[in-house]
């Protein structure tokens, strides 16, 4: 699915709807359902229209989601966390190895990956 980067762009550059709109002569609801991703499609003279005016190429202006969300989960450590994993007789192992469930000393995070937004909480 193709979605506008266009609140990433102007967010990062300190732009407005009000003044794009107006100083690229772009309709204001047009640009603002694009700048909010919901533009059911876009006319190529805006498009050029934005490109020149934000000084972007197309592919920085329009992305593409895959349809499937991706997971992560890391570790989230804090000082009491590791103090408590450090005072644990944790059984060692002939290979030198020390064994433990994770889950049962260490909290996780649950993480949404996309392209555009690696690392967001979830």
């Amino acid at each position: 699915m193709l979605y506008f980067k266009l609140d990433k762009i102007m967010d990062k550059k300190g732009l407005t709807i009000n003044k794009v709109s107006s100083e690229a002569n772009i309709s204001r609801p047009a640009l603002t359902a694009m700048y909010n991703n919901e533009s059911k499609g876009a006319q190529f003279e805006t498009l050029e229209k934005l490109m020149k005016y934000l000084d972007v190429n197309l592919s920085d202006l329009i992305g593409e989601k895959s349809s499937e969300n991706i997971f992560a989960f890391r570790p989230s450590f804090n000082k009491e966390e590791i103090s408590k994993i450090e005072k644990m007789n944790l059984k060692n192992r002939k290979d030198h190895f020390i064994e433990y469930k994770p889950s049962d000393y260490i909290t996780f995070e649950g993480v949404l990956i996309e392209e555009e937004k690696t690392g967001e909480k979830i």
